[in-house]
């Protein structure tokens, strides 16, 4: 067990996102051919009745596919600004890029 290694074929990619500002951002990006697997489809009922004032299909991605993730090494990327709230660890937080759904992990030690 351990030191266990697998080797992925990566590329490195340079790439431009257009904010909701309508400013553009360079990244650069390493990639592969499949960051995740299918992303489910969230309930947007369930979502309509944790956050009534909010339009549910806004929090819904187009596709079922992850074709970017951004991580901290872009940090001003992030989405910070927390707009609604469901108890203590479900938030929507809206960003550069629009607003999105998060789901914070608790880990009890």
């Amino acid at each position: 067990m351990g030191n266990v290694e697998k080797t992925y074929d990566t590329r490195q990619y340079q790439f431009t996102l257009r904010m909701d500002t309508g400013k553009k951002v360079s990244i650069t990006a390493f990639g592969m051919d499949r960051t995740t697997g299918a992303v489910s489809r969230l309930d947007t009922r369930v979502l309509k009745k944790l956050f009534t004032d909010y339009d549910p299909e806004a929090l819904q991605g187009k596709t079922n596919q992850v074709d970017i993730l951004i991580g901290y090494d872009y940090f001003g990327l992030q989405p910070k600004f927390e707009e609604a709230v469901c108890g203590d660890n479900l938030s929507i937080m809206r960003g550069a890029f629009g607003v999105c759904l998060r789901k914070e992990e608790l880990t009890l030690t």
